[in-house]
């Protein structure tokens, strides 16, 4: 995908035992991945489909940061008002894709909270923001 000005657009859908979230909004993109903000959160997302490599992290209310690239179980946490969360990952799929000028990635993954597990799905896509001056160019 074209750096261009740096600024994308980002679509974010993540469903978790039946409830489903979609998000669109501005990002830029850095070394550290794709930055944008929704609902009161700071998200960074990196991932680059030659490495198979997906990162996932969250600032605000509620923090974490999920390395999905690697399909073993791996412990991590999730961090709330309420206290840190001891949480075990596991990756069941991440597939990477283009599409109409854009690319993204789809990944099913679990969160074992002691016991209580929860199946998430996410799909993260990008497209670049074309300005009029790069129109014009």
């Amino acid at each position: 995908m074209e750096e261009g000005s740096g600024q994308v657009s980002v679509f974010l859908r993540t469903e978790c035992e039946g409830e489903t979230q979609r998000s669109f909004a501005h990002a830029r993109k850095t070394e550290r991945g794709y930055l944008f903000r929704n609902d009161g959160a700071e998200f960074c997302v990196f991932f680059n489909a030659e490495k198979k490599e997906l990162t996932v992290s969250r600032s605000g209310e509620m923090s974490y940061k999920l390395d999905l690239s690697r399909r073993e179980e791996r412990e991590t946490e999730v961090v709330t008002s309420f206290g840190d969360l001891p949480v075990i990952l596991s990756v069941q799929e991440l597939q990477f894709f283009t599409k109409n000028g854009g690319e993204g990635v789809d990944c099913r993954y679990t969160l074992n909270f002691s016991g209580f597990v929860q199946r998430h799905s996410f799909r993260f896509a990008v497209k670049p923001i074309i300005t009029e001056e790069e129109k014009r160019a």
